[in-house]
C-alpha cells in the first residue's frame, strides 16, 4: 500500500528557535496509553477504524461465564449470580434455562440441538433440549464443572477441586474416566484420534489421556493455569497461561504454542491483559481478557492489533457465531458484546493531557497516514493536570500548507483528539504516527550557589601548578624607629589568587552566559569585571582589586540559545566580603631587659582582615607562636613581647592575617 506522508510546514520562527520541542505518539504503547472510541491499536504502532460493537446488559446478572454459538444464530448465555441460560438472537435476550445452581461455568450444543451446561458449586451437569423443557441431570460429586468437550455418545466434563474427568451420556450415569495431576481442569480438548488433552491449574499443566484413561504429561509449567487449550492447524496446540509462579508483579497472561506432544514455549505475552479466552477469529488467533476488557488478534509473535476494547467490563470468555461474529461475556457489570464487519459509526482517539511542564504555546501537527486516510483533528488546552470546565472547548485544527494548526491558547497542558475517516482498513493502521510541536515559555536560570574562595583553593577544572619556592623578596615598611629587614617568603606556591566560583542550571537545559560586576562597600556603582564568561569562575589575580570591602554580582543569562525578547536571566549577590592582599607590618620595635633575659618590643599592624597569628624564631630555632599581650589575637594592632634570650645571630618574625597574608621578618640585634 502506498504511503502517503503529510509532512507540517513549521513557521520560520518556530522552526529557528532552539526552544522549539514535541510530543511523538508512534508506538503501539503510546496509542495504548489514549482513550480510543472505535478504534483498533497496531503493533508496533498506529490506529485505524474498528468494527461496531454493540452490547447488552444482563440487569439480573453478575457475570457472563460462557457462551455457545446457536446452530440457527445468536448464543447461548450462561451466567454467574443467578445460573441462568439465556438466548440472544438479533440482539433480543431470552431467557432458556433457570437453574437451581448459582453459576454456568460452561457450555455445549449438540449437532441435534440439545444443551449442555457445567454448573457449580455442586458440580453438576444438565441437558437441555432444544425447547428448554425436558432436562436430564448428571452428579459428578464436585464443586465445579470448568470445562467441557464432545466425547463418543456425550460430553467429557474436567471438574475440581480434584481434578477429574467425568463422561456424561444421555441416560447413563456420569462416570469418571480419569484424574489428572491439578486440582482444577480448566480446559479441555478432544483430538480426533480419540485422545483428550486436558489443561490444569494448580499446578499449570497440560496432560493427554487415551481411551483407557492413561494419563501423560506433556508439559508442566513455570505458571499457576493453564486456561483455553486451542487447536491450530491438524497438529499444533496454542493455550493461555496466567501468572507464572515465580512472579511478583502480580497476574500475568502469556500464549504458548507447540505440538500436541510438546514441547510447549513461549508466543506472546500480554502487554496489559489478565487473558483468559481464546478463539479463531478474522483468520486470527484472538485472545480476550483484561480489566477493561481488550480483545488481541495474533499475527506474529511481533505483530498484533488491540481490535476491541470495552471500556468498562472485564471479558471472561468468547466465542464466534455466525457471519464470522465475534460474541464477548464480561462481568462487573455482566453484559454481551458482539462485533461483526459493519464499520463502528465513531472512530475517534484522544491522548492523555500533555504536559510542557510549563506555560506553552503550543505549534502544529504532522501525522503520518495510509491511503486516502484523512483525519479530522482538535485540540484543546488548560492549566490543569485534569480536562474540566477549566479547560478550553475543543477547537478543529486548520489544515494549511501540509499540516494542522492548533488554535488553542497557551497554557501548560494540551490535548489531541483524532477522527477518523468513515470504513475500516482492517489491513493496516489509518495513522502510524503523530507528532505535536510547543514552544514552552522561557524559564529563568538558577543560580544556586555563589562564593569567594579562600586564598589557595581552586575550583573543579582549574589546573593546580606544583608547590615552588620563589627566589623574590617581599619588601616591608616601617615605621620610624623599625629596625628590621625583609627576608625571603617562607614557601610562595603560586597559589595567592582567589577564585569567585559558582553554580547555576538552566529549567529548560539552555546554555547558559555569565557575566560578573562588582562595587566597592559601601555605595558607589557597578563595574565590569568580566563578561560573557562559559566558565563557572573567575580568577581574582592578585593586584586586580585594591584592598577593601566589595559587593559582588553574578548574572546567568540563557541568551546564546534564545532571541533577544524571549532571553531571560537572574542575579546573585555575595558580600561585603572583604579583598585583603597586604601582610602584616612591624609598626613599633624596642628592645628591653628584664631579670637577664632580653625581649624584643614589637606592635603589629595590619589595616586589611587583622593580624591573627605572630611566630618566632631564634638563632634559627624552630617557629613558636607567641601570644599578644592581650592574649587574644584578634585586632587589627597587636603587641608583641618576645623572649629572644641572648640571641647571637639572628632573630626572625612570622606574621599571618586573617585573609592569610604572610610576612617573615628579621629583627635586626641591638648593638
Amino acid at each position: 500500500m502506498i504511503r502517503l506522508i503529510l509532512v507540517l510546514l513549521f513557521l520560520p520562527q518556530l522552526v529557528l528557535s532552539a526552544g522549539s520541542r514535541y510530543f511523538t505518539i508512534s508506538s503501539f504503547f503510546d496509542w495504548t496509553s489514549g482513550h480510543g472510541v472505535g478504534v483498533q491499536m497496531w503493533s508496533p504502532g498506529g490506529i485505524s477504524p474498528a468494527a461496531r460493537l454493540d452490547s447488552v446488559v444482563l440487569a439480573d446478572e453478575e457475570y457472563v461465564w460462557s457462551l455457545c454459538p446457536v446452530r440457527e444464530g445468536g448464543v447461548f448465555v450462561g451466567t454467574g449470580g443467578g445460573g441462568r441460560i439465556y438466548r440472544l438472537s438479533g440482539g433480543e435476550l431470552s431467557l432458556f434455562f433457570d437453574s437451581p445452581e448459582s453459576d454456568i461455568l460452561c457450555l455445549l450444543e449438540e449437532n441435534d440441538g440439545w444443551l449442555w451446561a457445567g454448573c457449580s458449586p455442586d458440580g453438576l451437569v444438565y441437558r437441555i433440549s432444544p425447547d428448554g423443557t425436558s432436562v436430564e441431570e448428571f452428579r459428578t460429586d464436585q464443586g465445579s464443572i470448568w470445562s467441557m468437550a464432545r466425547f463418543e455418545g456425550g460430553v467429557v466434563a474436567g471438574t475440581g477441586p480434584e481434578g477429574k474427568l467425568f463422561l456424561c451420556e444421555p441416560g447413563e450415569e456420569a462416570r469418571e474416566l480419569a484424574s489428572i495431576s491439578a486440582a482444577n481442569v480448566m480446559s479441555l480438548v478432544v483430538l480426533p484420534d480419540g485422545d483428550i488433552l486436558a489443561g490444569g491449574e494448580s499446578p499449570g499443566l497440560v496432560q493427554r489421556i487415551d481411551k483407557k484413561g492413561h494419563v501423560f504429561t506433556i508439559a508442566r509449567l513455570d505458571y499457576q493455569e493453564v486456561r483455553s487449550l486451542h487447536i491450530v492447524g491438524d497438529d499444533s496446540l496454542a493455550l493461555i497461561a496466567l501468572t507464572p509462579t515465580s512472579s511478583i508483579l502480580g497476574p500475568q497472561a502469556s500464549v504458548l504454542t507447540g505440538t500436541l506432544w510438546g514441547p510447549l514455549e513461549g508466543f506472546w505475552a500480554s502487554p496489559d491483559s489478565l487473558l483468559l479466552d481464546m478463539v479463531t477469529w478474522e483468520g486470527c488467533l484472538t485472545v480476550v481478557g483484561g480489566w477493561p476488557g481488550r480483545v488481541y488478534c495474533l499475527e506474529d509473535r511481533r505483530s498484533f492489533r488491540r481490535a476491541v476494547a470495552t471500556g468498562r467490563a472485564q471479558i471472561l470468555c468468547a466465542t464466534v457465531g455466525e457471519e464470522n461474529r465475534l460474541y464477548l461475556g464480561a462481568g462487573s457489570p455482566a453484559c454481551v458484546y458482539w462485533v461483526d464487519k459493519k464499520a463502528s459509526e465513531e472512530a475517534t482517539w484522544r491522548s492523555l493531557p500533555l504536559d510542557a511542564r510549563t506555560t506553552a504555546t503550543w505549534g502544529r501537527v504532522e501525522v503520518m497516514t495510509a491511503g486516502n486516510s484523512k483525519p479530522q483533528i482538535w485540540a484543546r488546552s488548560g492549566n490543569l493536570g485534569e480536562p474540566d470546565d477549566g479547560w478550553s472547548s475543543w477547537t478543529k485544527a486548520d489544515r494549511s500548507n501540509g499540516g494542522w494548526n492548533l488554535k488553542i491558547p497557551a497554557a501548560r497542558f494540551a490535548q489531541v483528539k483524532l477522527v477518523l475517516s468513515p470504513g475500516s482498513t482492517r489491513q493496516s493502521p489509518d495513522v502510524d504516527w503523530l507528532q505535536i510541536s510547543y514552544l514552552p515559555a522561557n524559564q529563568a536560570p538558577k543560580v544556586t550557589k555563589f562564593e569567594l574562595l579562600a586564598k589557595g583553593k581552586k575550583p573543579r577544572g582549574v589546573y593546580r601548578p606544583i608547590t615552588s619556592i620563589s627566589s623574590s623578596t617581599l619588601k616591608l615598611s616601617t615605621k620610624k624607629n623599625q629596625k628590621a629587614e625583609s627576608i625571603k617568603p617562607e614557601s610562595s606556591t603560586g597559589n595567592d589568587d582567589r577564585y569567585l566560583s559558582w553554580e547555576a542550571r538552566d529549567p529548560d537545559g539552555d546554555e547558559l552566559l555569565y557575566s560578573i560586576e562588582f562595587k566597592q562597600y559601601p555605595g558607589s556603582s557597578w563595574i565590569v569585571l568580566d563578561k560573557d564568561l562559559e566558565t563557572r569562575y573567575v580568577r581574582l589575580s592578585r593586584g586586580r582589586l585594591a584592598d577593601g570591602w566589595y559587593t559582588f554580582r553574578l548574572i546567568a543569562s540563557d541568551l546564546p540559545v534564545n532571541p533577544p525578547e524571549r532571553a531571560r536571566e537572574s542575579t546573585r549577590d555575595l558580600g561585603p566580603v572583604l579583598v585583603d592582599e597586604s601582610p602584616p607590618l612591624v609598626a613599633k620595635l624596642s628592645w628591653s631587659m628584664s631579670q637577664g633575659i632580653r625581649f624584643a618590643e614589637v606592635v603589629v599592624e595590619d589595616k586589611g582582615s587583622g593580624v591573627v597569628q605572630a611566630a618566632i624564631s631564634v638563632d634559627g630555632a624552630p617557629w613558636h607562636i607567641v601570644d599578644p599581650e592581650d592574649k587574644v589575637a584578634d585586632s587589627k594592632r597587636e603587641r608583641f613581647r618576645l623572649p629572644v634570650g641572648h640571641a647571637r645571630a639572628s632573630v626572625s618574625l612570622r606574621l599571618k592575617d586573617r585573609a592569610g597574608n604572610v610576612a617573615a621578618i628579621a629583627l635586626g640585634l641591638p648593638k
